[in-house]
């Protein structure tokens, strides 16, 4: 598994919480200080940037290993269909399993 899908959830749900605390705290008629809640909303979002961009690239090898996969498959299958004379029915019928 990747490991900042499993932090991302957390860090997610950290922001949202984080948010709500600041939001209350504006909206009262003597707001108090925010504690660096702000820093912590700050940290937290850089936080989340990092995670979803190390999602996207792993998304981005995923893709490229399936494509390598589906295009060695290809491969494997014309060798085996040219290397024993296999008819394009039976070719057809491989791929599509």
């Amino acid at each position: 598994m990747v490991p900042g899908l499993t932090n991302l959830d957390p860090r997610a749900q950290q922001f949202r919480s984080v948010q709500k605390r600041l939001l209350v705290k504006f909206k009262e008629r003597n707001p108090t200080s925010t504690n660096h809640l702000d820093l912590l909303l700050s940290a937290t979002y850089q936080q989340l940037n990092v995670l979803s961009q190390q999602l996207s690239s792993v998304e981005a090898e995923l893709k490229a290993a399936a494509n390598i996969l589906g295009c060695s498959t290809m491969v494997v299958l014309l060798s085996l269909r040219f290397q024993h004379n296999i008819d394009l029915e039976v070719h057809r019928l491989a791929m599509l399993a």
